[in-house]
């Protein structure tokens, strides 16, 4: 076994409530904008972030005001040209 041998670990944990908390912070502030929301995870590849997209669109019917849209991480750093 090498000396130096690289390791990579990704533990996540959310909570609903965590979720939701966050949720309403930008739907809230969406209100205040443009009254458009996107929420951005990774769930191609993270189990975790299809928690979070689910509940985020729970939340979203707590706001018909404001459309909400979905974006997987990797096509907003696209988006932004990153």
């Amino acid at each position: 076994m090498p000396a130096a041998m690289r390791v990579g670990i990704n533990t996540m944990i959310y909570t609903e409530s965590e979720i939701r908390r966050i949720a309403h912070v930008g739907f809230r502030a969406a209100q205040k904008r443009s009254r458009k929301l996107c929420s951005v995870d990774k769930m191609n590849v993270l189990e975790t972030t299809q928690l979070w997209r689910d509940v985020v669109t729970e939340v979203a019917k707590e706001y018909p005001d404001v459309a909400l849209s979905h974006m997987l991480a990797d096509n907003c750093a696209d988006a932004t040209g990153a």
